[in-house]
C-alpha cells in the first residue's frame, strides 16, 4: 500500500454513517526465499513470517496470484501442510509424482491427491517422505529421477530416490564409505557434470575439491579428492557440447598476493599426447585456424630421400659412386651424386629422391681407384601437397607446423596462396574408410591449425614467480619458474601448454585373496600388471603413506617407486612417446609387511587412466 490512508466511495442513493476496516497485513518479512515451477505454476515458499508456507500462481500466468469467490481450480493456491515443527521450506524440486519440498528436518511430496494429479486450491495432498533435513546453502541436484542433497549439517550426501516398497522417497548415505573425506569438513558448493564422466564436482570447506562418480544404474558411487596450489571456492557446470564443462573459482597466492581465477576443466578428449592438458591454471600457445578446407595429397607422404649427411668423408677417393641402401628394404629409386676434394668426399646430393623408404638409409661407396672410410646417411622426408580452398598461405609460413586430420606437417615450400609443400612428421589418421590408397579426408574449416614454432612462451603474468610445467609438442617441458611473465623451452615447439603441476596418486585398500582372508598375514607384492587407457606409463610401488590419514591431509612424499619404462624402438627419434592402451607389467620393490597395498603415481603432466590392475602377491604366515 503506497499511502497511509484510503478513501472509500459509496454509490447509491441515501444512507450515511457507513464504516470499513482494511487489513493490509505485515509490511516486512513477506518476501519468499524459494522458487520453483511445476504444472504451469510458479511456486514461492518460505517467507520470514511464514517459513512453512508455499504459494502457487494461476496456471500459465506466473505473475498472477489472484483468487476468486467462489474458488476455482485455476485460481492461485496456498498451502501449509506440516505443523509439527517450523523448519522452513529450503528447496522445491519438481518430480513425476509431485513437487518434492525439502525442509530442515525432512522431505514432503505435494500433489493433487495421487501421483501426477494437478495441485489446485482445494486438492492438495502433502505426504511425508524421508526425515533427513537438507542444507539451506547447497542446492540439491536432480540426476535422472533421483535427488542428491547435502544434509542439514553439511557433511553427508544423500541420494533421495522413490522406493516402490515403501511408496515414498527415501535416501541413502553415499558418503559412508568415504567419511574420511568429510570428517570435520562441510560442502560449500557443488554441481553435476553428466558428460563426459558422470561426475559431481564439490568444493569443500577447507578449499579442497572432491569428485563423485555417480552412475546409479551400474551401482557406482566413488569419491576422489583433488588438490591444487590454491583454494577451490566455487564450481558451476555449463553445457558446452560435447561436455558439461566445470568452471571453478580458485583462490591462489601468486607473487605475494591473493588472486581469484576463473578456471575451466579441460574436456579430456585427447586423441594423442599433444592434446593432453594435465596442469592447473594453464594457458596454451595460440594457433591460427584459417577459414579454408584443406586437401592433402597423401596421409604419409612419399618417403623419399631428399638430403644426405656426410658423417665421414674418408680418404683416397677419385671417382666414387654411391648406392642408396634402405634398412627397411622397402624403398627404391633414390640415387646420389658425390663430390670429392683431395680424395675426401665433401658433399652428397640427391639426384633422384625415390619413394617408400622406411630407413635407416645409408650410402655404400665404391671407387675403382680405391678409397675407404666414407660414412654417409640419407634423410627420409615425407613430402605432400597441401591445397586450401581459400588464399590462406604466405611465404612466411615456411617452417610453420600444420595439424590436420590427426597428423602433423611442417611447411617446407610456399607455392601459391592456396598451395604449399609440407613434410609429414606424424601420419594423418583421418582417411577414407576401406581406401586401399589410404587417402586423407578433406579437413574442414576450423578443424585444422597452423602455428609458428617458438622456444619462448610469454603471457604467463598470472603465474609470475611460480614453478610451472607442461607439454611442448607432447614432450614434458620440465619444472621451470616464470620470470617477467615468460619461460624458455628446451627447444622450439608449436603446440604448448603451461601451468601449475600436480602429482596424481592412487593406492588400493589392503589386498585380499579370493580363497580366504589374508588380513594380518605377512605378505609382499612381487609384481603387478596395470591396465590403462590412453595413458603414459606411471610409477608403481607398494605400501606408501596414506595421505588420507595424515593430519590435515599433509603430503608425505612417496619413495621406492618404480617408473615403468615403455620407450619403443618404433617411435621416431625426436617424437614423444604416444598414448598407450593396454597392459603395463613391472616388478615391485617391497618389504614384507602385515598387509599389502599397491600404489600408482604420475608426477609428470601426462594422462593416466587406470582401468584395473592385477598384483602377484606372496603370502606368508
Amino acid at each position: 500500500i503506497p499511502t497511509a490512508s484510503l478513501t472509500f466511495a459509496v454509490f447509491g442513493g441515501g444512507g450515511s454513517g457507513a464504516t470499513a476496516t482494511v487489513s493490509v497485513g505485515p509490511s516486512t518479512g513477506t518476501y519468499p526465499s524459494v522458487v520453483a515451477y511445476f504444472q504451469q505454476r510458479r511456486f514461492f515458499a518460505n517467507t520470514t513470517n511464514r517459513p512453512n508456507t508455499f504459494w502457487g500462481s494461476q496456471p500459465g500466468a506466473y505473475s498472477n496470484f489472484d483468487k476468486t469467490i467462489p474458488i476455482t481450480d485455476s485460481d492461485a493456491l496456498e498451502g501449509t501442510p506440516w505443523a509439527q515443527q517450523i523448519n522452513g521450506i529450503q528447496w522445491m524440486i519438481p518430480m513425476p509424482g509431485g513437487i518434492v519440498m525439502l525442509t530442515g528436518s525432512g522431505a514432503w511430496q505435494v500433489n493433487g491427491g495421487s501421483a501426477g494429479a494437478p495441485i489446485t486450491p482445494i486438492n492438495q495432498n502433502a505426504q511425508a517422505q524421508a526425515y533427513n533435513g537438507v542444507s539451506p546453502d547447497v542446492q540439491p541436484l536432480t540426476i535422472n529421477f533421483d535427488i542428491l542433497f547435502v544434509q542439514h549439517e553439511g557433511s553427508i550426501v544423500r541420494d533421495l530416490a522413490y522406493s516402490f516398497e515403501t511408496n515414498i522417497y527415501s535416501g541413502t548415505d553415499i558418503t559412508v564409505f568415504s567419511n574420511h573425506l568429510f570428517d570435520s569438513y562441510t560442502i560449500k558448493r557443488w554441481d553435476w557434470s553428466e558428460e563426459r564422466d558422470k561426475l559431481v564436482w564439490v568444493c569443500r570447506s577447507d578449499g579442497a575439491a572432491l569428485s563423485l562418480t555417480y552412475l546409479k544404474e551400474r551401482g557406482i558411487t566413488a569419491w576422489s579428492r583433488h588438490d591444487t596450489n590454491g583454494i577451490f571456492e566455487s564450481v558451476a557446470c555449463i553445457s558446452e557440447p560435447p561436455v558439461n564443462a566445470p568452471y571453478f573459482i580458485v583462490k591462489r597466492y601468486i607473487n605475494g598476493y591473493w588472486a581469484y581465477y576463473v578456471e575451466r576443466m579441460d574436456n579430456r578428449t585427447w586423441n594423442d599426447i599433444e592434446d593432453a592438458w594435465c596442469v592447473d591454471c594453464a594457458l596454451s600457445y595460440p594457433a591460427q585456424s584459417p577459414a579454408a578446407v584443406l586437401t592433402i595429397s597423401s596421409a604419409t607422404g612419399d618417403a623419399s630421400v631428399t638430403e644426405y649427411l656426410v658423417i665421414d668423408g674418408g680418404t683416397g677417393y677419385t671417382f666414387p659412386t654411391g648406392t642408396v641402401v634402405d634398412g627397411g628394404s622397402t624403398g627404391s629409386g633414390a640415387t646420389v651424386q658425390l663430390t670429392t676434394s683431395g680424395g675426401v668426399i665433401t658433399a652428397a646430393t640427391a639426384a633422384h629422391v625415390g619413394a617408400d623408404y622406411t630407413g635407416p638409409v645409408s650410402v655404400t661407396v665404391v671407387d675403382p681407384d680405391g678409397g675407404t672410410g666414407a660414412v654417409i646417411t640419407g634423410v627420409v622426408t615425407n613430402y605432400v601437397t597441401v591445397s586450401a580452398s581459400a588464399s590462406v598461405f604466405t611465404s612466411a609460413n615456411v617452417g610453420d607446423i600444420i595439424r590436420a586430420g590427426g597428423g602433423v606437417l611442417e611447411v617446407v615450400e610456399y607455392v601459391t596462396a592456396t598451395r604449399v609443400i609440407a613434410n609429414v612428421i606424424s601420419p594423418i589418421t583421418a582417411t577414407f574408410p576401406n581406401d586401399p590408397n589410404n587417402m586423407p579426408l578433406p579437413v574442414q574449416s576450423g578443424a585444422w591449425t597452423i602455428a609458428t614454432p617458438t622456444d619462448t612462451v610469454s603471457g604467463l603474468d598470472h603465474l609470475e614467480g611460480m614453478e610451472v610445467n607442461g607439454l611442448a609438442d607432447g614432450g614434458v617441458i620440465g619444472v621451470t619458474t616464470v620470470v617477467n611473465g615468460s619461460i624458455t623451452l628446451p627447444g622450439e615447439a608449436s603446440k604448448i601448454v603451461v601451468g601449475l603441476p600436480y602429482t596424481v596418486q592412487m593406492q588400493t585398500l589392503f589386498l585380499e585373496a579370493p580363497q580366504g582372508s589374508i588380513q594380518g598375514n605377512r605378505q609382499t607384492p612381487m609384481d603387478v600388471v596395470v591396465r590403462v587407457q590412453s595413458s603414459r606409463a606411471p610409477e608403481v610401488g607398494a605400501n606408501q603413506p596414506d595421505q588420507a590419514v595424515q593430519p590435515n591431509f599433509a603430503t608425505v612424499p612417496w619413495a621406492d617407486m618404480t617408473q615403468i619404462q615403455t620407450r619403443s624402438p618404433n617411435v621416431t627419434p625426436g617424437l614423444p612417446d604416444p598414448l598407450y592402451t593396454g597392459d603395463f607389467f613391472t616388478n615391485i620393490s617391497a618389504n614384507w609387511d602385515n598387509n599389502a597395498q599397491i600404489a600408482l603415481q604420475q608426477r609428470y603432466p601426462v594422462p593416466l587412466n587406470v582401468l584395473s590392475f592385477y598384483p602377484n602377491l606372496k603370502v606368508g604366515q
